[in-house]
């Protein structure tokens, strides 16, 4: 005899069964917005003030061999600088290189979550995909923060604060997807 097994576990969220919704409402969601609109015009303005010390900073050569705050790879050495003249590229040709990288980095991440904050545009928002594009806005700044701090030591409080702001949205990401992952894997 061939018994069927029936579960009774609920296909709805616990979230969803709580009660609780995972939108934002109200006067909560406008200072959502407002939060997120603000923060992002600092972070860019932030980002940009960065460039033109941190474009000085790279037209020198690191004639210590010690590395600074920035990742050994940003200033160039004396041996570095012999290599890309090998090449036919000059101290300049590299210290833009390194600018547009990151400007494109930049751009590619804001615009990203730029759409996911337009495309949640509504009565209610899913704190999930507010809290998605606001990290993807942070992203380049927030891994890119010693720039300012080194250059400009009276900004680095709100350089410091950015760089918290993208560490909790980045470590809530991950947060929300684990448990997404372990909910998901109880309700197969």
């Amino acid at each position: 005899m061939r018994l069927r097994r029936t579960s009774t576990r609920s296909s709805v969220l616990p979230s969803r069964q709580s009660g609780a919704s995972p939108d934002l409402h109200g006067h909560w969601l406008a200072l959502a917005r407002l939060g997120w609109v603000a923060v992002t015009l600092l972070a860019l303005t932030l980002f940009i003030a960065s460039l033109p010390p941190y474009f000085a900073y790279l037209q020198r050569l690191n004639v210590s061999g010690v590395s600074s705050q920035f990742s050994p790879a940003d200033q160039l050495t004396p041996v570095g600088l012999h290599a890309l003249q090998m090449l036919g590229l000059s101290l300049a040709f590299y210290a833009w290189y390194q600018i547009l990288l990151r400007i494109i980095l930049l751009l590619v991440f804001t615009i990203a979550g730029g759409v996911i904050f337009w495309k949640t545009w509504g009565p209610s928002t899913n704190r999930v995909a507010l809290l998605a594009s606001f990290y993807l806005v942070l992203f380049p700044t927030t891994f890119n923060h010693t720039n300012l701090s080194l250059f400009l030591p009276s900004w680095t409080v709100l350089d410091q604060s950015i760089f918290l702001l993208g560490s909790i949205c980045f470590g809530l990401s991950q947060v929300y997807y684990t448990i997404q992952r372990h909910v998901k894997g109880k309700n197969s």
